[in-house]
């Protein structure tokens, strides 16, 4: 199983609960959600929430300064 990781709770519970829980902010959503939701549910992926600041893709996407560049 692929653990997909994700700091945006919303994108979790959109992922977890479907279109059910989507609104008319949500309708330009297209097969990239059905895509990643049908993965879910056949169990080869898992989304897991990970805290901004320990994002990794962070550091090669976002200007880093001072102790977050250290630590990465």
């Amino acid at each position: 199983m692929t653990s997909i990781f994700q700091d945006n709770k919303s994108t979790i519970l959109l992922v977890e609960n479907g279109s059910t829980s989507s609104d008319k902010h949500t309708r330009h959503l297209n097969v990239r959600y059905y895509f990643v939701t049908d993965k879910r549910k056949k169990g080869e992926i898992k989304i897991t929430s990970c805290p901004t600041k320990d994002m990794l893709g962070d550091f090669f996407t976002k200007p880093l300064q001072g102790s977050a560049f250290a630590r990465m």
